[in-house]
């Protein structure tokens, strides 16, 4: 016992023992108060939902470490060691941003390392071994993308704004990451090997997938090519893939597009996972009721929602009753019209539209030069070795071939009105039934993520506290999968998914508690008649289940 909880016993001990005054008392009290508070500017306790009110507290959490190395250590300690000894947890997955240089990465990984391995803080210094040990520790980590929006131009003409893409700011900082990634495990291969995955996290309102669609496909396809002969042409490795979307969203259908991006811009498949996918499995009809059937939306945002959402549908076999088709297809022709309408593309319909959509994976540099543009995609050899995931190679060449199809993509980039007109938020009126056709096609998706074999990392305390989700046992790990709970379903299939701590410092929780959370609000959930609905061993079984999945969706 020692620090500030050596303090608190001794404190609460004199007042039971009446060895403190009443002036001690009221100091001691003044003190509880004033913890309190503090902890509470750090740790997320707050009623407000919402990714930004959880963004002021993540933002905070190494504030008070920047100058204190003995800090900094004790940190890293009970972030991978507090973690594994205490919860006896088999791996641990470490995620940290990728850094400017691959020497970096590299010093960055070993004091990392050395931290982990020092049980002491009276030793901080950074020691790099000349010859890398032979240890096989029980972390290993994960470079993730903090996410981040686009800003409106300040002061900045609209010739200035078409010379550069959407999100170009962020896309300029995904490509630096990738190149400085790709050299790193090529010139650090045995420190490199404890890299086993990439990761984009943070706010995805304003980022969408496409943003990182070209540095997920190289960095997870990257072993199949050699890196280049100035670097002894090293095979680099597999990385694993995580992204998170369908977390915070404007609408569902809004969550459920962003996922469905991920899975097709980022060629996501068997081996990688989905962060939260909240939208996957929320309750449609109680999302609305919250929203009072009314949403608040950009424009651009809107448009391709509706568009997918009518897409999709007809895709999926997703009946949607003729008013609501007539009411949907009128909001696509009004978006369109206000967004695009000063462009010289006519008639434009739902088919090509959503073509243009499907493009959006592309590099969008490459739709600049719409003279060479067959030359462009029919050439499948480049010099450079990241050049080679410039196309989406899930979408068709014929779509890119078509004219109209490539101008809309190009227009969607680089024209400075359709990105100010997209801009306004626009607010749309939930139609009939839609509740039930958003319902249907999150049960479509659900069977697609099931035959691709891609799994969903849940994380109950951040979803509750994050999303508009109001009680545990309404969490969509249950929609995502409820074996031993109910009978299989046809409509749900059941999915991989694994229980998570995500930020366990802001959340304040370790990961045996996000299992009790689960298990809890199972033994609390009652039929009408009051009844428990899960037996005591049916929710052992599902608490194994879902433990056995964790284990196998581990980074190997």
């Amino acid at each position: 016992m020692c620090g500030e909880r050596k303090f608190l016993y001794n404190c609460f001990r004199f007042v039971y023992g009446g060895q403190f005054n009443e002036i001690e008392k009221n100091l001691f009290y003044a003190y509880l108060l004033y913890r309190t508070a503090f902890r509470s500017e750090l740790i997320q306790v707050n009623g407000r939902v919402g990714f930004f009110n959880f963004h002021e507290y993540q933002d905070r959490k190494e504030a008070f470490i920047q100058d204190f190395p003995k800090y900094r250590h004790e940190l890293v300690q009970l972030a991978v060691n507090a973690s594994m000894e205490a919860q006896k947890i088999d791996s641990l997955e470490a995620r940290i941003c990728p850094k400017p240089t691959p020497l970096n990465n590299y010093i960055t990984l070993k004091s990392l390392d050395y931290h982990v391995s020092k049980k002491s803080s009276d030793d901080h210094r950074l020691q790099l071994p000349e010859v890398e040990q032979p240890d096989d520790p029980k972390h290993f980590y994960v470079l993730h993308f903090p996410k981040s929006a686009e800003k409106p131009g300040r002061n900045r003409s609209a010739l200035e704004e078409d010379q550069n893409p959407r999100n170009h700011l962020m896309r300029k900082k995904m490509k630096q990451w990738t190149q400085t990634i790709l050299l790193f495990l090529a010139q650090y291969p045995v420190i490199g090997k404890r890299v086993r995955g990439i990761d984009a996290c943070s706010n995805e309102i304003g980022c969408r997938p496409e943003v990182f669609a070209e540095s997920y496909r190289c960095l997870t396809k990257a072993h199949l090519r050699l890196l280049n002969n100035l670097y002894g042409a090293t095979p680099i490795q597999t990385l694993r893939a995580t992204y998170h979307a369908g977390e915070d969203f404007l609408d569902i259908v809004d969550g459920l597009r962003a996922i469905d991006e991920a899975m097709l811009f980022l060629n996501l498949g068997r081996g990688n996972r989905l962060g939260h996918a909240l939208a996957l499995g929320v309750d449609a009809s109680e999302y609305y009721a919250l929203k009072n059937n009314q949403l608040s939306i950009p424009k651009q945002d809107m448009l391709d929602n509706i568009a997918w959402l009518l897409q999709r549908a007809q895709q999926w076999d997703v009946v949607i009753p003729g008013p609501t088709q007539t009411e949907l297809e009128n909001n696509f022709y009004r978006l369109y019209n206000s967004i695009f309408g000063h462009t010289a593309i006519p008639n434009v319909g739902l088919h090509e539209y959503s073509q243009s959509w499907s493009l959006r994976g592309d590099r969008p540099d490459l739709y600049v030069d719409n003279a060479n543009f067959r030359q462009i995609i029919m050439d499948k050899t480049c010099f450079y070795p990241a050049d080679q995931y410039r196309l989406n190679p899930w979408v068709d060449d014929a779509i890119r071939l078509n004219d109209r199809v490539r101008q809309l993509n190009y227009l969607y980039y680089f024209d400075y009105e359709v990105r100010s007109k997209g801009a306004e938020v626009d607010f749309f009126r939930v139609p009939s039934q839609y509740d039930a056709i958003v319902t249907g096609i999150q049960q479509a998706m659900q069977k697609d993520l099931s035959r691709k074999g891609i799994s969903i990392e849940t994380n109950p305390s951040s979803n509750y506290l994050i999303s508009t989700i109001g009680r545990y046992d309404a969490h969509p790990i249950f929609r995502f999968n409820c074996r031993y709970l109910k009978p299989e379903s046809n409509e749900w299939p059941a999915l991989s998914v694994s229980v998570n701590t995500d930020d366990q410092g802001v959340f304040d929780t370790m990961l045996e508690n996000e299992y009790a959370l689960v298990a809890a609000a199972l033994e609390k959930s009652k039929d009408p008649q009051g009844r428990p609905l899960y037996t005591p061993e049916s929710i052992y079984q599902y608490i194994d289940y879902l433990r056995n999945m964790g284990l196998e969706q581990v980074f190997q």
